[in-house]
C-alpha cells in the first residue's frame, strides 16, 4: 500500500517537472510525455542562454560585462524613463474629435462581469502561455477554479466597480 502512493507521488512530481519544462522550453513539448530526454534539456538551456545579457553597449561607447553593473544601470535607466515628468501636468491636451463610443455601449461594457463572464474568460486563456503579473498561468486558474472561484471573482468584480487595479 505504501509502495502504492510513493508510485503516485512520484508519478505527480514527474507531471509537475514536466509542466515546468514545459513553461521554460516554450514549445508544444512532450505529445507523448516525453520523459527527460537529453535534447528536450538541452533546448530548455540553449533558450536560457539566448535570453541572457551577457555584455550591455552604454551610449558613450563603453561596454559593461559585469552581471550587477549590467542590472544597476537596466534599473537606473528604466527608472529614469518612466518617471513622471512634473512639466506633464502644465500641458492640457483638447480633443478635437467626438466621442466614438455612444452611451449605451458604455453601459453595456461597463457592467460588472458575473461569475460565469469570469470563469469563461478564464476558460478561453491558453493555459500555458504568458503569466500575469501575479507570475501564474492560466492552468493555475483553471485546476484551482473551484477553490479560488469567490476570491477571484471578487477581485475582479471590485476592479470594475472601483476603476483601479489591487
Amino acid at each position: 500500500m505504501e509502495e502504492k502512493k510513493l508510485c503516485e507521488e512520484i508519478e505527480n512530481l514527474n507531471i509537475l517537472q514536466h509542466r515546468y519544462y514545459e513553461q521554460r522550453s516554450k514549445f508544444k513539448w512532450i505529445p507523448n510525455m516525453d520523459k527527460n530526454t537529453r535534447v528536450f534539456h538541452m533546448s530548455v538551456m540553449q533558450r536560457k542562454k539566448k535570453n541572457q545579457i551577457d555584455a550591455l553597449k552604454l551610449p558613450n561607447g563603453t561596454w559593461i560585462t559585469e552581471a550587477n553593473e549590467i542590472i544597476y544601470y537596466l534599473v537606473n535607466h528604466f527608472t529614469c524613463l518612466f518617471k513622471k515628468d512634473p512639466e506633464e501636468d502644465r500641458y492640457h491636451i483638447q480633443l478635437q474629435a467626438e466621442a466614438q463610443i455612444y452611451r449605451s455601449c458604455n453601459n453595456t461594457i461597463s457592467l460588472v462581469p458575473s461569475k460565469e463572464e469570469v470563469w469563461n474568460t478564464i476558460r478561453r486563456m491558453k493555459s500555458l502561455k504568458a503569466p500575469g503579473p501575479d507570475g501564474m498561468p492560466a492552468l493555475f486558474y483553471k485546476s484551482c477554479w473551484e477553490t479560488i472561484v469567490d476570491e477571484v471573482t471578487k477581485t475582479i468584480q471590485d476592479c470594475f466597480a472601483t476603476a483601479s487595479l489591487p
